[in-house]
């Protein structure tokens, strides 16, 4: 049984609600209000970038280094008043949040993730490309066509996410060890416990010992995942392997977040796919199962 849009459409409120509060609590770490976290956070997705997205990831940061504490308090009060309206809220203030959180959440892909990296051809989905901002938004605005087909769209965003994933990770760059193992190793230099460390190196050790076969799995994985989210989105193996998939890209590609490092500004991008994910799939889902008959010959729900 697939969840009524409307229990679907609460559950991707009270999710987005969640994922801003716990980017307004991680903006409060010490490291934001000092320059480390212009470098980390946008200066760093601006050097590869075209000229012209360089130049206003650059300009804004120029802007924001005069006013760095006072910017970083207001964008703390901004995703906490986002939170509470997608929280606490009902009728037009829901709308209205999720309104300004589309808003602001493709302010951040621009301007903080440099669009995802996704013109830089090295865009890698296994640190969370195209960027999770524009996954943000994509909710926001679901929020913004309520409708009895909100889970199927729930569901479909993973699925096309996915797919748009299984085609950046299929880039030329990725077929080649360092270019495979690269933006995963970066993580390696973030603060972070021993056991998650030593996790990622053993990921990284096995993107350089055979690129061109872990690569053409993971292109194959990420395709039959997101055509199987998009046209069976119920069937039991494909919500056990998408979800097993996305739990262990978060650990061993996105560090988790980077959660340990005192600079991350968001949980990461795959807990947020596992959200739209739940969000699209009504508890207690027959998922491959033959439906049960009513005396009359009709289907029991």
């Amino acid at each position: 049984m697939v969840a009524d849009g409307s229990s679907v459409q609460r559950r991707l409120q009270v999710g987005l609600g969640v994922l801003w509060l716990i980017g307004a609590l991680l903006q409060t770490q010490p490291g934001m209000f000092a320059m480390d976290m212009l470098s980390t956070t946008m200066q760093v997705p601006a050097t590869p970038q075209p000229a012209w997205l360089q130049h206003w990831m650059n300009g804004s940061v120029q802007l924001m280094t005069p006013h760095l504490v006072v910017l970083n308090w207001a964008v703390v009060a901004l995703q906490l008043g986002l939170a509470a309206s997608l929280l606490a809220g009902r009728g037009w203030v829901v709308r209205a949040g999720a309104l300004i959180s589309a808003a602001w959440a493709l302010t951040l892909w621009l301007f903080g993730e440099g669009l995802g990296q996704i013109l830089t051809g090295s865009a890698s989905p296994l640190t969370g490309a195209p960027g999770v901002m524009l996954l943000y938004a994509s909710v926001s605005l679901l929020l913004l066509v309520p409708g009895a087909a909100t889970a199927r769209r729930a569901t479909r965003l993973v699925g096309a996410w996915l797919l748009l994933a299984a085609v950046l990770q299929a880039a030329p760059i990725f077929w080649t060890s360092l270019g495979l193992a690269s933006p995963v190793a970066d993580n390696t230099m973030m603060s972070q416990p021993h056991w998650l460390l030593t996790a990622v190196n053993g990921f990284v050790a096995l993107l350089l010992a055979a690129p061109v076969a872990v690569n053409l799995a993971l292109v194959l994985l990420l395709t039959t995942l997101g055509l199987g989210l998009w046209v069976l989105p119920h069937q039991r193996w494909v919500l056990a392997t998408s979800v097993l998939w996305l739990a262990a890209v978060w650990v061993l590609g996105e560090d988790m977040g980077g959660l340990f490092g005192g600079m991350a500004t968001v949980p990461g991008t795959a807990p947020a796919l596992l959200l739209v994910l739940w969000a699209g799939v009504a508890h207690g889902a027959v998922t491959g199962a033959v439906p049960a008959r009513a005396p009359d010959g009709g289907t029991l729900a």
